[in-house]
């Protein structure tokens, strides 16, 4: 309880700073709103590293605390991590659609992409200056080179002609 409590405190008053690090993409929050007014299920499927009120807060700072999301994965409500399979099968499960029916899309090869192995769609966001594939490997202790090939790549922006194709 002491050790939660502390967290707690850090996670409310010292994680803020964190927010200098933080550039919305231009863009990104009138890309959420459009597929969210096409019907489409929307999910934050970060690693579930951190409680809600952090995943929230990391949400406000990309300006897409406003998109009704069905579901924000975080420590309270996961049991997996990327690129555990699991992780994704779970997403599914607690959204009630088979995985064939999902987009997963994300800058990291590893982690995101991995989807694939699920019979998820995939899309490989090449916007970030530098993939983190490079860290994820390093993390996960491996430098294969059999990560799943993405379904599509290229920019988050391009996703509506992504879903148009899918749907």
């Amino acid at each position: 309880d002491q050790l939660m409590a502390r967290f707690d405190s850090f996670y409310r008053t010292g994680f803020p700073q964190f927010k200098e690090l933080m550039q919305p993409v231009p863009g990104l929050h009138e890309l959420f709103q459009c597929l969210a007014d096409h019907g489409l299920q929307l999910v934050i499927a970060t690693n579930p590293m951190f409680p809600m009120v952090v995943q929230n807060m990391k949400l406000m700072w990309a300006d897409l605390d406003t998109i009704d999301f069905a579901l924000i994965t975080a420590v309270e409500n996961s049991s997996f991590c990327k690129p555990n399979p699991r992780y994704f099968e779970a997403i599914c499960q607690q959204i009630n659609i088979e995985p064939e029916a999902c987009l997963m899309v994300g800058n990291d090869p590893l982690n995101d992409i991995i989807a694939t192995r699920l019979g998820i769609k995939t899309c490989l966001a090449t916007d970030c200056k530098r993939l983190s594939i490079d860290v994820s490997k390093s993390l996960a202790g491996t430098d294969r080179d059999d990560l799943p090939t993405p379904d599509y790549t290229g920019s988050i922006l391009d996703l509506p002609a992504v879903v148009d194709e899918l749907v």
